[in-house]
């Protein structure tokens, strides 16, 4: 009887301890952090005005960002975060030609950020795989020949996936892979719509405060 009741209480402790290990695995993402990233960006804008027409699928730029979020741990092993980025540089976003090849104009995008609700699960107790969904935001910016520029906010959605390794209990690396869709807008004074879409690989690393 003796033996039975160790064996049940040395299970019990066995279990108890495996779930506090999950818990301070979760929770060890928990918490304010703030991250460097870096990354390529590849950018198409569709629009057809008259003998014009944008030339911008992959186009590709270099682009850095600052990541800001917060993270809860929920339950044993997944994350829930919210967090903001802002991108450091400008995106070329594609030029418009004539159909004889004459460049007319110069689209970017600049001051791009977003705002996302990020889930994730642990697959390991220092590394999380992650999924985004955001509400995403640029100017649009367009430069012709003479050196005149029109600007329009343009906002839509974003979606992509990652992982995040801790290094130890405040530093962490990241990679992550999102897709961004921007609704129609329209320059001031033009008559055709335009859409831009991208796609964004990067690398980051952070700490966790």
């Amino acid at each position: 009887m003796k033996m039975k009741t160790l064996a049940m209480t040395a299970a019990l402790a066995a279990l108890a301890c495996s779930a506090a290990q999950a818990q301070t695995a979760a929770s060890s993402f928990q918490g304010f952090s703030l991250g460097l990233n870096a990354g390529m960006i590849s950018s198409t804008t569709e629009i057809t005005s008259g003998t014009d027409v944008v030339d911008g699928l992959g186009h590709t730029s270099a682009v850095g960002s600052l990541q800001g979020a917060y993270s809860w741990a929920a339950g044993d092993r997944g994350v829930l975060s919210v967090g903001a980025t802002y991108n450091l540089n400008d995106v070329d976003g594609g030029e418009l030609r004539t159909t004889a090849g004459v460049r007319t104009a110069l689209y970017k995008a600049r001051d791009a950020y977003s705002v996302y609700f990020e889930p994730g699960y642990l697959l390991t107790d220092k590394t999380l795989a992650f999924a985004t969904l955001g509400y995403e935001a640029a100017t649009a910016r367009a430069e012709d020949g003479a050196g005149v520029v029109v600007k329009q906010d343009i906002q839509g959605a974003g979606y992509g996936f990652g992982l995040r390794t801790m290094l130890d209990k405040n530093l962490y690396v990241q990679v992550a892979v999102k897709q961004v869709y921007y609704d129609s807008e329209r320059f001031a004074g033009d008559t055709a719509d335009f859409k831009t879409r991208a796609t964004l690989g990067s690398v980051g690393v952070g700490y966790k405060f």
